[in-house]
């Protein structure tokens, strides 16, 4: 699912400004990041997922690399920036 060199940042179970930092900080020094949601049901995990990437589309535009991640009922994605 995840390759050696992705970085799992912990986004708790919904969505903050500080854990999108976190993202953008992690992405800004050229790792690749996925967002882990701290919830066991799929609708909430989907719903803040697509919170994430909404906000890290808005931030850097076509510069991100978006990669999901499937799952059977929710998924991930993973991110990083176009030439990293």
């Amino acid at each position: 699912m995840f390759e050696h060199d992705t970085i799992r940042i912990d986004v708790a179970n919904d969505f903050y400004n500080d854990k999108l930092q976190l993202l953008i900080n992690a992405l800004d020094e050229g790792k690749k990041v996925s967002p882990m949601v701290d919830c066991i049901g799929h609708t909430r995990n989907n719903m803040t997922q697509e919170a994430y990437k909404e906000a890290l589309i808005k931030h850097y535009g076509d510069k991100l690399n978006v990669r999901i991640d499937e799952g059977w009922c929710s998924y991930g994605y993973v991110y990083k920036l176009e030439g990293e």
